[in-house]
């Protein structure tokens, strides 16, 4: 499952093995996210197969349409998702039996929305709904969310 997890961050991040004591994985990027220094990342096969019956009972609320494991797998991703892109860039990410914990740089690091956006290629733009939009403005969001995909 570990395998996978790791092939699964991949398809976003760069990912490389740690300091060679298979302590655990070294992230440099996450989306467009650049980590300066690098995140470690650690997780056992153990603790993320605690990690994983421990929230799929409420994961099955979210993600109803899949069994109670995958729900969970998928709710794990998000979560890791949320501390890799958060306002306090991390240092480290672990996995453990009780869920994601996260370090992360001082606080003198923390980043507004719109730094994080940036670094990201993305910008925040608001237009009254009932008015055009300049010429040059990018396109407007249609607000619709593309489901996660396995």
């Amino acid at each position: 499952m570990l395998d996978q997890l790791r092939a699964d961050l991949a398809v976003h991040a760069d990912i490389s093995d740690g300091d060679g004591s298979g302590s655990g994985w070294v992230i440099a990027r996450y989306d467009r996210e650049m980590f300066s220094p690098a995140v470690l990342f650690t997780c056992t096969e153990e603790d993320l197969a605690q990690c994983l019956e421990a929230s799929s009972t409420d994961a099955a609320f979210l993600f109803a349409d899949v069994p109670a494991r995958v729900a969970a797998y998928r709710l794990l991703l998000v979560h890791l998702e949320e501390a890799l892109l958060s306002m306090t860039p991390p240092t480290e990410v672990h996995v453990t039996a009780e869920g994601v914990r996260v370090t992360g740089a001082s606080s003198g690091q923390r980043r507004s929305r719109a730094e994080r956006q940036a670094a990201r290629g993305r910008s925040w733009v608001a237009y009254p709904p009932d008015q055009p939009a300049p010429a040059d403005a990018p396109a407007r969001s249609s607000g619709q969310q593309r489901p996660y995909q396995d």
